[in-house]
């Protein structure tokens, strides 16, 4: 059973975390051809949106850690900020990032045999939702609990204090116009997946957990 409830996925790298674990569990070679495909991303060109990922990726290489797990997002994101240079001298409003193809079933066999049970509720957000996008196409991998957070295909918001100090605004910088699961689209459990009791009884939730083991 993994148990995402609460995996607010807010954090830049947390789909590849998320994409890690399933690799460790299924293993790479296996999930390589199951991941949705990611299709092609359109940025607004412009210097505030240019500065944050500036930004973003000097806290990326000032991380030893995130340098050692994750050279892939950085030079991503290197190539990002290079695409809005190039976009912004031109005088171009917006650019279009291409997304990675789907990859050729490799013919990997499955090494988990039994059903997993994926536990979510409405704090699985952001990063955590691109995880379900993956574990969702996985053999025997059923999606338990309640109702997702939902997300936009505007992403990697900017949010700034309104003058009056009472609200936010947020807006994204970029949209994934090809997203195969649609705007504002959950995940939501149905039938014998749901859970209809507490939430907030954890032995209740985990007696229920155990129980879908045997449906």
């Amino acid at each position: 059973m993994l148990d995402l409830r609460g995996a607010n996925g807010a954090s830049v790298n947390a789909t590849s975390r998320g994409y890690g674990l399933a690799n460790r569990i299924w293993s790479p070679e296996f999930t390589v051809s199951r991941q949705p495909e990611a299709g092609q991303i359109t940025y607004r060109a412009t210097a505030a949106n240019r500065q944050w990922f500036a930004d973003t990726l000097n806290r990326m290489v000032s991380d030893p850690r995130f340098v050692q797990e994750s050279g892939a997002v950085i030079e991503q994101t290197q190539a990002i900020v290079a695409a809005f240079d190039s976009a912004i001298a031109a005088g171009q409003p917006t650019f279009v990032m291409p997304g990675r193809p789907a990859t050729p079933d490799t013919g990997a066999a499955n090494p988990v045999q039994g059903q997993v049970i994926v536990l979510v509720d409405a704090g699985c957000s952001g990063g955590c939702l691109d995880t379900l996008d993956l574990l969702s196409r996985l053999p025997n991998v059923r999606i338990a609990g309640s109702t997702t957070a939902e997300d936009t295909i505007f992403i990697e918001p900017t949010t700034l204090r309104l003058p009056s100090n009472y609200a936010d605004l947020s807006y994204g910088h970029k949209a994934w116009t090809t997203r195969q699961r649609g705007n504002n689209a959950p995940y939501a459990p149905a039938g014998a997946l749901a859970y209809a009791g507490d939430a907030t009884d954890e032995a209740a939730v985990r007696t229920w957990v155990n129980g879908l083991f045997g449906a």
